[in-house]
C-alpha cells in the first residue's frame, strides 16, 4: 500500500465554535446542503442515513450549470469528533473530517485520500482548490438561536391565575410588582421637591 500522505489532500481550518457546533453543521442535511463543495455549487440532498454504513445521495448543481450526482457512504461517525465518508461514484476515495478542541474554537482537519498516489496527482491540483473552496464555506461563526426575551415566559407553564393578574394590570395600566417595591416608589416620589405625600400607587 501506497504512504497515505502521497496520495491524500490535507489541510485544516480554524473555527471559532465548539466541536458540537461544528459537528451539528456537519449532520444536519439541511445546512450540509448550504456549505457543501466548492464555491458556486448548490446541492439538493436525496437521502442522508447519518450512522455508520448510512447511505448518501445528493446531486451537486454547478456553476456551469451542469448536474453532479453523488453516492457516498458514512464509514466513521464520532460525535464531535469525526465525520468520514467514503465516495463511491465516479472518483473512489476516503474524505476523514476530524473536529480537535482549541482554546478560540475548533480545528477542523480536512483530509481526501485516494486509492492510488498516479490517481490522486492526476486531479490534485483540482481537489487542492475544491477543497480549500470548501472548508471556506463553512460559517466562520456558528450562532445558536436564542429565544426573544418575551417568549421565554411561555417556555414554560404559566399559572392561569399569574395570567389573570398580568392581563388585569395591564389593562388598568398599573405598576407590576409586589407591595414592597410599591412602597418603595412611593417613597422615593414622596421626597423629591414638588411632590406631595398624597401620591397613591
Amino acid at each position: 500500500m501506497e504512504p497515505l500522505k502521497n496520495r491524500s489532500d490535507s489541510r485544516s481550518k480554524l473555527l471559532s465554535a465548539s466541536p458540537s457546533e461544528v459537528f451539528a453543521a456537519m449532520s444536519d442535511p439541511a445546512r450540509v446542503a448550504r456549505w457543501w463543495g466548492p464555491a458556486g455549487f448548490t446541492n439538493s440532498i436525496h437521502q442522508f442515513d447519518f450512522c455508520p454504513g448510512g447511505k448518501w445521495l445528493l446531486t451537486m448543481h454547478g456553476p456551469d450549470g451542469k448536474d453532479y450526482p453523488n453516492e457516498s457512504r458514512f464509514t466513521r461517525i464520532e460525535a464531535d469528533n469525526v465525520f468520514e465518508i467514503e465516495h463511491l461514484s465516479e472518483h473512489h476515495f476516503i474524505l476523514t473530517i476530524e473536529l480537535q478542541p482549541k482554546a478560540s474554537g475548533t480545528e477542523v482537519k480536512w483530509r481526501q485520500t485516494f486509492d492510488t498516489i498516479e490517481h490522486y496527482q492526476r486531479i490534485a491540483e483540482f481537489v487542492a482548490s475544491a477543497n480549500e473552496q470548501n472548508l471556506e464555506r463553512l460559517p466562520p461563526k456558528f450562532s445558536v438561536k436564542r429565544m426573544p426575551p418575551n417568549l421565554l415566559l411561555f417556555k414554560h407553564h404559566i399559572p392561569e391565575r399569574s395570567i389573570s393578574e398580568i392581563r388585569e394590570a395591564t389593562n388598568k395600566a398599573w405598576v407590576l410588582g409586589d407591595d414592597r417595591f410599591k412602597r418603595r416608589v412611593q417613597k422615593q416620589l414622596v421626597n423629591r421637591p414638588g411632590f406631595g405625600g398624597g401620591s397613591n400607587l
